[in-house]
Parts: C-alpha cells; structure tokens; sequence
C-alpha cells in the first residue's frame, strides 16, 4: 500500500484568472496591446511564499482515495502535515484486520491459517518461513495468533518476531485463512 504526499502546490480552489499588461507588445487580440490571463495564487504565506492551484495535483493525488493527501504549502510551520502523514503511515503499520470469518482445522480449535514471514538476510534477499501459530507451538516466538481488537471489525492478525533476530531486521509477513 502506498501514500502520496503532495506538499508543493497551493489548494485547487479557488482557481482565478487575473488579467495583467503584457510585458511586450501583443496585438494577437485586434488591438494595440492586448491583456494576458494570469492565474492567481491561492494561497500565501506569511514570509512571502506563495503557490499557484494544484488542481492537476490534486486530482492526481484524489486517485488514491484515502491513501492520498494533498498538504497546504502556505503555511509557517509543516508540523500539521508532517503529523497528518506520520498518522497514516502509522495506521497502515497496524495488524490486518480480518473481517470475515475464519474456518478452524478440522477436529481443532486452530484457526486454518497460513503465515509466512519475509525476513531480509542482510545480503539484499529474503528468507521466507512459515510461522506456526502460538496454539501449535505453546506461544514460543516466533509464532502467529487472531485477536478481536478495537480497532478492527473483525480480528487482527498478531505476529511475534523472532527474539533471535537483530532488532535491525526487517520482516514483512503474508497470510492465507481458510473462510
């Protein structure tokens, strides 16, 4: 899943054309000087920065749904913006959510998952393995298991990491459950 950020450009809105004296002549209009079309800024800042609309950007960035966010650039600080992204990704970080139900083994109480962790080797590859889950295992790490969480309509999948690992290590996980 991917966010675009899109900090450089004013709001779309409101969009204004201004006309302005042409800097050399232009008779193009039937006339001895002809005005030219300047699109106004929308929006300025207070230490003179200011942007143009964004429309193309924003509807760029309107593409990807809630994953995009156009940012206000006219403003004195991005610590609002910089926030704004931080949540997003944050939130995106958050254990799958599985919303509809999941079939257990047959003759078990185990859930019918599988997961399998991607775990960088350090030489620019992966190492794929499958996780057992914590009922199979008693909870030895690394292991997998479903919750019923808040912040989901269903339940999430939590993955315990190898303790064996260095902490430097990046792991990305993939599941499959039985429905």
């Amino acid at each position: 899943m991917g966010y675009v950020g899109w900090p450089q450009c004013g709001p779309a809105t409101s969009y204004t054309v201004n006309w302005k004296a042409p800097s050399t002549a232009d008779t193009s209009c039937g006339t001895a000087s002809c005005p030219w079309p300047v699109i106004a800024h929308s929006c300025a800042a207070n230490d003179g920065r200011f942007a143009d609309p964004g429309v193309r950007t924003a509807k760029f960035v309107g593409q990807f749904g809630v994953n995009g966010v156009v940012l206000p650039i006219c403003v004195d600080s991005f610590a609002a913006s910089l926030d704004r992204i931080a949540t997003l990704i944050n939130a995106s970080l958050q254990p799958p959510c599985i919303t509809s139900p999941v079939a257990r083994k047959a003759n078990s109480q185990e859930y019918d998952c599988t997961v399998v962790s991607h775990t960088s080797n350090g030489a620019g590859g992966t190492v794929d393995a499958t996780v057992p889950s914590c009922t199979a295992n008693g909870g030895a790490p690394p292991c997998w298991q479903l919750e019923s969480a808040a912040s989901c309509s269903g339940q999430v999948l939590k993955v315990s990491a190898d303790p064996n690992l260095p902490p430097s290590t990046w792991i990305t996980v993939s599941y499959d459950c039985a429905k």
